[in-house]
């Protein structure tokens, strides 16, 4: 009998930068056959910057990150079980520019059960947990949201080219918050059914879904979508797909400040066309134009300009059509994207640029492989973007921002990194009176020990 020895290791990480910043944190990784087990856990803090134009105080947060995932296999199951948790306190201004701060915490607990009662047919059932919570510290609002899910997923292999999915999903929500002197305690049961149908034969692919949801706040709603490729060419793929969705109005939206127990869902609209071609063994170009609808936007609206007392409304419409283009280049030294994004963002209801969209961007990555040593740069251009204001939207100015990473394998156990943060020191914005990081630098070494 030969038994294979477990692997293992222990990686530790200390670093820091700029605005008081410090991260440190310890992942332990096993795994033998048919077994597997991680653990880690980390803790993040800044200091930070003044985060509104016109203050001088300094908001940062700190983070703490734990997570825990093992599977094992017991005969002819699969058996998971995950839990990963992230808490700490959040700075910020408040509406009049005084220093407040958060507590928050997010968590989930997971546990899946994997099947195959025959060689074309695979299962498999996850009950999760999630749990949300926010506490103001100076003042007595909060919100807590926690949620039971239980997920079974079916897959049947028919024939070499077609497989056919589907599933039922229930969940059962309980949230519960104060804000600005309104509160609510509610509860909520969801499920939903959905079947999926993938072909594919010869030089065609096809795929077919269908959802459909029944929610205690607002009724039933079903979405579907569609896929469909053809390969014309060995490098050569076209596509075509269209589909919808939808975004539930959660308890907030419903029962929070502004509440509105009649909103109905925000449903959309996608077409997309496409080609994808692999022109030699290291080059490749992407090609997508899309149309995307949505009817049913969530907006807050102000009835009283005295108080600024509202409600949430149904009342907007929007349309995103444009086009992206993307390149690639990589082989054993080089890695290079670049990503150009063309459209027209619209506020159908008022004729205006969606908020917060810009019409033109660039994305552009560039990564040198060494023997010991990574080097990289990234860089993103936008133009001007229209921001929230008052009483009429305001203008936010394009700008350029470039990163530089870097990484050195000192040995087989030992790596440094090196992070730079707007290298050009531009000064931008992502949303109107509010300022964005300086140049800022951050290093961190790793050491990887092996587990005796």
């Amino acid at each position: 009998m030969i038994t294979r020895k477990a692997d293992g290791n222990v990686e530790f990480t200390a670093g820091g930068g700029r605005y008081g910043t410090y991260d440190r944190g310890v992942a332990v990784n096993w795994q033998d056959e048919g077994n597997a087990l991680y653990a880690s856990f980390s803790r993040f803090d800044t200091d930070g910057f003044p985060v509104r134009t016109g203050s001088s105080v300094d908001r940062g947060y700190d983070n703490n990150s734990a997570r825990l995932q093992g599977n094992t296999r017991l005969g002819k199951l699969d058996l998971e079980l995950s839990f990963w948790q992230a808490s700490g306190t959040s700075e910020y201004l408040d509406f009049f520019a005084q220093p407040v701060s958060q507590d928050y915490r997010n968590q989930t607990l997971s546990l899946g059960l994997g099947f195959a009662p025959d060689e074309n047919w695979s299962s498999r059932i996850t009950l999760a947990q999630f749990g949300d919570d926010i506490d103001q510290n100076d003042s007595m609002d909060f919100l807590r949201t926690e949620r039971t899910t239980l997920d079974w997923y079916n897959s049947f292999a028919i024939g070499d080219n077609q497989l056919l999915s589907a599933g039922i999903y229930l969940s059962r929500e309980h949230a519960e918050s104060l804000s600005f002197g309104t509160g609510f305690d509610r509860d909520r049961d969801d499920q939903a059914f959905y079947v999926q149908d993938q072909f594919d034969w010869d030089r065609h692919q096809l795929l077919l879904a269908m959802r459909y949801g029944d929610f205690e706040s607002f009724g039933g709603i079903g979405t579907w979508n569609i896929e469909y490729g053809y390969l014309a060419t060995d490098s050569l793929m076209l596509t075509a797909s269209m589909g919808t969705g939808f975004r539930a109005p959660d308890a907030t939206d419903l029962f929070g400040f502004g509440g509105n127990p009649d909103l109905l869902a925000e449903e959309s609209r996608n077409i997309e066309l496409g080609l994808r071609w692999q022109f030699t063994d290291y080059t490749s170009l992407t090609v997508q134009a899309f149309d995307n609808d949505i009817d049913n936007l969530i907006q807050f609206v102000v009835i009283d300009p005295m108080t600024f007392a509202g409600q949430n409304r149904n009342v907007a419409k929007a349309r995103i059509s444009g086009v992206e283009m993307t390149w690639r280049f990589q082989n054993e030294g080089w890695h290079l994207r670049s990503s150009v994004v063309f459209q027209d963002p619209q506020n159908i209801s008022d004729g205006q640029q969606l908020l917060r969209r810009s019409k033109r961007s660039l994305t552009m990555g560039i990564t040198r492989h060494l023997r010991s040593l990574d080097l990289g740069f990234n860089l993103l251009a936008t133009n001007q973007r229209k921001d929230f204001g008052f009483p009429a939207p305001v203008d936010i100015g394009g700008y350029t921002l470039l990163n530089f990473n870097g990484r050195y394998n000192i040995g087989k156990r030992w790596q440094l990194r090196l992070k730079v943060e707007n290298l050009l020191n531009k000064e931008y914005q992502t949303a109107a009176g509010f300022n964005s990081s300086k140049r800022a630098a951050f290093i961190a070494l790793n050491y990887l020990m092996p587990a005796k």
